[in-house]
């Protein structure tokens, strides 16, 4: 939710972070997973999905605590470059990745 000109990470967190740390974070703190069910967990991160191609026909988005923040997805690609999916601490993968870019702000 937008208080102004800052991005509140979830309702009640008292935590904000501005637009051009959003942007900065795009562009310096990019990365890539691939393989067998990927993760990348970083306890004081917010992680920013992009894009993730996988295989299998299945692919399940989780956080760092595991709760999942998608269901089953089915296809072969989650193209989210326009409105990136925000995971609190980190972010799992389970599925056969190709290929997931991602960003985070810690």
């Amino acid at each position: 939710m937008s208080r102004g000109g800052f991005i509140s990470l979830h309702e009640g967190d008292m935590r904000t972070i501005s637009k051009e740390d959003i942007e900065q974070a795009a562009i310096n703190n990019q990365l890539t997973l691939s393989g067998a069910s990927p993760e990348f967990i970083e306890a004081n991160a917010i992680i920013f999905l992009e894009y993730v191609e996988y295989t299998a026909n299945s692919l399940v988005v989780k956080n760092g605590a595991g709760e999942a923040k998608s269901g089953t997805l089915v296809g072969t690609i989650l193209n989210l470059t326009k409105a990136p999916l925000r995971l609190e601490g980190g972010v799992i993968l389970t599925g056969a990745v190709t290929l997931a870019k991602l960003f985070y702000i810690k």
